[in-house]
């Protein structure tokens, strides 16, 4: 069919807007927090190295989020021995203004959080990837390099901080998914947790609910000095995915240093009682507080530590089908692998782009985009992916994307138009 040129310019246009998906956007370390006795945040947030706020007018996702391996690696499809762990911008321990460090005392329960950006409430899109939207890793020292090397960190420190060089422990490892969080949209995961998840708007998440990975800190850490944390996470696509045969490696990292301070309330635990209905705004996951809980009155100072390592201890192996794996009892339930496809909607917290298109012979577009326009974001994310694969060497195929990505978006139009009431 020909279509109008107007209406495909606008087509277009609107295709390459709708395509920025929640999965578009990566998720990294927002802010950290002290977990009470009672479960309930306390105190001043805690920030990454080298933090950009949301509200910095030079924000972008890769002020933020990074990748490993990098797009346009040598090594192709490969984590490098050399590759570092953390971001440049993280690879010393300095905080940005209004960023500072989290302050808690040795033994105390701390809360990671993130946005989980639709890889939770939309767990199949790309497809290939592990079930609850992979595995977190985090590791803590107090003897950082600034040139600590990945591949010298993951799989290698181990929770009793015998493994790779010594220097530091795995402290946890948790599924991406908590279990609770959600952003607002029409997928059925979001409507399921929205109803049994309520929660008030504030002006942190708006109506979002952010993950989080709960961790309980060593006792014996000593006072005034930082204590290095290394937030890991492994989104790798397993072999066989439709596109990539060979799979994909793509872990993201953030570095953060915690200052201990000096105090004996941490350690103490003997009437630590989660307060259950209070504000999730405000609160650790329910099942992981009880989880660290129960672990450190068994003697286990860790509380939600794991012995488990990755499941790929030579992280230049290539991404396997072989699933991560799950928490350790001690890290309360597994979380179930949410298997729904939706429509997205906007999230509140996401960018809002306004395209206005001004021709008296063009028709009036409805504001709700067609249903053929999900498949389109799905392929588009999906040719975007294959661009960064190619520039790393690996396959992917380009021209199913792009004539499919050209059938949706005039069938996306032809929906439009029939719609429309037409002056000529």
């Amino acid at each position: 069919m020909q279509l109008p040129v107007a209406y495909r310019n606008f087509a277009l246009a609107a295709a390459a807007l709708s395509c920025m998906s929640l999965v578009d956007a990566h998720s990294w370390v927002e802010r950290t927090m002290v977990i009470a006795n009672n479960g309930t945040f306390v105190g001043a947030p805690g920030y990454s190295r080298g933090n950009v706020l949301r509200t910095n007018p030079s924000f972008n996702d890769g002020a933020m989020s990074n990748l490993l391996p990098p797009n346009g690696s040598p090594a192709g499809n490969k984590i490098q021995d050399s590759d570092p762990i953390c971001k440049s911008t993280q690879q010393q321990q300095t905080q940005t203004d209004g960023s500072p460090r989290l302050k808690v005392e040795a033994g105390g329960m701390v809360a990671i959080l993130y946005q989980e950006n639709g890889h939770v409430t939309f767990p199949d899109r790309p497809p290939g990837k592990a079930p609850s939207s992979g595995m977190v890793y985090v590791y803590g020292t107090s003897d950082p390099k600034p040139d600590d090397k990945f591949n010298a960190i993951y799989g290698q420190w181990n929770a009793d901080g015998s493994g790779g060089d010594k220097r530091g422990k795995l402290l946890t490892n948790q599924t991406f998914d908590d279990g609770q969080c959600y952003q607002i949209n029409g997928g059925p995961v979001s409507t399921e947790r929205q109803a049994k998840f309520k929660k008030p708007s504030d002006a942190l998440m708006g109506g979002d609910l952010w993950c989080q990975t709960d961790i309980k800190l060593p006792a014996d850490l000593p006072a005034g000095k930082p204590y290095a944390i290394y937030w890991v996470w492994n989104w790798d696509t397993q072999k066989g995915t439709a596109g990539l045969p060979n799979g994909l490696i793509e872990r993201y990292t953030n570095c953060m240093d915690f200052d201990i301070v000096a105090g004996n309330n941490a350690r103490d635990l003997a009437g630590a009682s989660y307060i259950d209905g209070q504000p999730l705004n405000n609160a650790a996951v329910a099942s992981k507080f009880k989880a660290m809980v129960g672990s450190a009155s068994n003697g286990n100072s860790q509380g939600s530590q794991s012995s488990s390592a990755p499941q790929q201890n030579n992280a230049q192996a290539p991404a396997t089908s072989a699933q991560p794996p799950q928490p350790s009892s001690s890290q309360g339930s597994t979380v179930p692998p949410a298997k729904y496809t939706a429509a997205p909607s906007p999230s509140p917290i996401m960018t809002t782009f306004v395209v206005t298109l001004t021709r008296t012979m063009d028709p009036p577009v409805s504001s709700t985009p067609p249903a053929a326009s999900v498949k389109a974001r799905d392929l588009a994310k999906h040719k975007r992916l294959a661009r960064a694969h190619a520039a790393r060497g690996r396959e992917a195929p380009y021209n199913e994307a792009e004539s499919i990505v050209e059938e949706v978006v005039a069938a996306s139009v032809t929906k439009t138009a029939n719609s429309a009431k037409f002056r000529r």
